[in-house]
C-alpha cells in the first residue's frame, strides 16, 4: 500500500486548473466563490467522465435531481467549451504519467484490479479528486 494518497499526487496540478476556472469565471463576471468553483469543477468532471450521460463524478444524488444535474451539465458544456476541452486533455495527459500509473501497480499485483481496468479507474479517481478537492482537505 502506498504511503501517500492518489489525491496527494494530483491535487497540486488540479489546484492550477481550478485557478484557471476561477480566472474564466471572473472574466465573465460570474461568482468565483468556493461553492461556484466547486460546482463548475463537478460539472466539468461529469462531462469528462461521461459526455452523454449524468454519471456523477462524486457524490450520488437522489433520482429527482438528475434532471437538474443534466441541465447544469448541458449549460456548463455550452458556456465553457474551452474548459471542457482543456480538462479532457489535461486528464488524458495525467493518465499517461508514469508516477500515477505506478500508483495502481499494487492493486494490479494483488488482483484487486485488472490491468485493462487501470485507465478507467485512474480517470474516475482523477475526476473525483477534482470534484471533491475542497472536501479532501
Amino acid at each position: 500500500m502506498p504511503l501517500y494518497r492518489f489525491a496527494d499526487l494530483v491535487e497540486p496540478a488540479f489546484a492550477v486548473f481550478r485557478r484557471l476556472i476561477e480566472a474564466e469565471l471572473a472574466r465573465l463576471d460570474l461568482p468565483t466563490d468556493r461553492d461556484s468553483v466547486t460546482g463548475l469543477c463537478r460539472a466539468l468532471a461529469c462531462l469528462v467522465q461521461d459526455p452523454h450521460g449524468v454519471i456523477l463524478a462524486s457524490k450520488p444524488a437522489p433520482f429527482a435531481t438528475y434532471a437538474g444535474v443534466a441541465d447544469a451539465i448541458r449549460t456548463v458544456e455550452e458556456a465553457f467549451p474551452a474548459l471542457v476541452v482543456a480538462l479532457r486533455g489535461f486528464v488524458a495527459e495525467l493518465e499517461r504519467d508514469p508516477q500515477l500509473q505506478a500508483w495502481w501497480e499494487p492493486a494490479v499485483r494483488a488482483g484487486a484490479l485488472r490491468p485493462a481496468d487501470v485507465p478507467q479507474a485512474m480517470r474516475r479517481e482523477l475526476l473525483r479528486v477534482l470534484a471533491d478537492m475542497d472536501e479532501e482537505a
